[in-house]
């Protein structure tokens, strides 16, 4: 068995944690013994890995990171005999790859989104340095990040690999979709309430579609720190009794959430590839979602989905109001996703190129 370290800032039920999560429980089918290390703060998912026999440490005891999480590190790498570090995100990233570099042994970084608001800070472009100077592999979640880290042409293509975002598939279950007469209908988001989620767009598309759908309500699955102002904006809006806030979601709980859905929404200004969307199409659901990032590369516009404008809430209610108003569209939309997911980003596969990648660095010269 190879012994792997993960690394990564915290395992709240976000994009990159949850695949984390979903990654290293297939691991050992491949050949591959993970520990994950995690930096700071929420631990939601280190469940998820115990139950799935995942050695989880924690780098600090509070909701700062700890002045001696690369010591734990170091000491993590020697009693666990660990051969290889894959670093996730910058601050995570930075401790991994030093702590990779003192202990002579190989790394590898995973980059997550094609955007990042803070590329011009001292963190980020530290990470960057010490990506080009440790890291014998960047994989990247999807080709618009891939063709992101191309085009800042800081690191030989050579040393890029594409490892496409995954879901264990077989979690979920495809909806069937049913002609409402009423017209009441759900419209749902997961995700967490971060600005490059942009839910507030959302909530306005929901205010129009209800002026056609009264009877249409709302769900946005996850928690953050824009929870008051989307709050505020529910209100504004006058949609206190139309959209349900649910809060942070448990991952077993996620399939469940999904279908109660009719329609999976995503208004978000930036995305790399995001796990949420494959999640929803792998529950059968039609989509709607901005042009963003790597979304196109799961939305198939016009297809299994239907791609927006950022930002555009009079587009992104059109589209809703078309969905809604077609049963047949909405069926169709939803066994292309289902299928398309089941073809294209099921964890097995991902598991499978992993694990052949941490080989394929062990085995070449340092």
């Amino acid at each position: 068995m190879i012994r792997v370290l993960h690394v990564i800032n915290t395992l709240a039920p976000g994009g990159a944690e949850t695949l984390v999560a979903n990654l290293c429980a297939k691991l050992p089918g491949e050949g591959v013994e993970p520990t994950v290390a995690y930096l700071f703060g929420d631990a939601t998912l280190a469940e998820r890995l115990t139950e799935n026999g995942v050695h989880v440490e924690a780098l600090s005891s509070g909701e700062r990171p700890s002045a001696f999480a690369l010591c734990r590190i170091l000491q993590i790498i020697r009693t666990r005999k660990i051969q290889l570090v894959h670093a996730h995100l910058v601050y995570a990233g930075i401790a991994a790859k030093i702590a990779a570099g003192l202990s002579g042994i190989p790394v590898v970084t995973t980059r997550h989104s094609a955007f990042e608001p803070k590329a011009n800070t001292f963190f980020y472009r530290f990470d960057n340095w010490l990506t080009r100077r440790y890291a014998a592999r960047l994989i990247a979640v999807g080709e618009q990040v891939r063709a992101a880290i191309l085009n800042e042409r800081w690191m030989e293509p050579e040393r890029v690999v594409l490892h496409r975002n995954a879901i264990d598939v077989s979690e979920f279950t495809p909806k069937r979709h049913q002609p409402s007469p009423d017209g009441a209908y759900i419209l749902g988001t997961v995700g967490r309430m971060e600005a490059p989620k942009a839910q507030e767009v959302f909530l306005e598309a929901v205010a129009r579609v209800r002026r056609e759908y009264p009877n249409v309500e709302a769900v946005i699955a996850g928690d953050g720190r824009r929870r008051r102002h989307l709050e505020e904006a529910r209100s504004r809006l006058g949609l206190d009794t139309v959209v349900t806030f649910l809060g942070p979601v448990s991952r077993k709980d996620i399939p469940r959430v999904l279908n109660t859905f009719d329609v999976f929404v995503l208004s978000s200004n930036w995305e790399g590839l995001p796990i949420a969307l494959i999640e929803a199409a792998a529950s059968g659901l039609p989509v709607v979602a901005t042009d963003v990032g790597g979304v196109h590369e799961i939305v198939q516009n016009g297809k299994n989905g239907w791609l927006v404008e950022p930002g555009n809430v009079e587009q992104l209610a059109g589209r809703i109001g078309a969905l809604l108003s077609d049963v047949e569209m909405r069926e169709r939309f939803g066994r292309e996703a289902r299928a398309f997911v089941e073809a294209e980003f099921d964890i097995t596969r991902l598991a499978r190129e992993t694990a052949a990648l941490y080989r394929e660095v062990l085995n070449s010269p340092a």
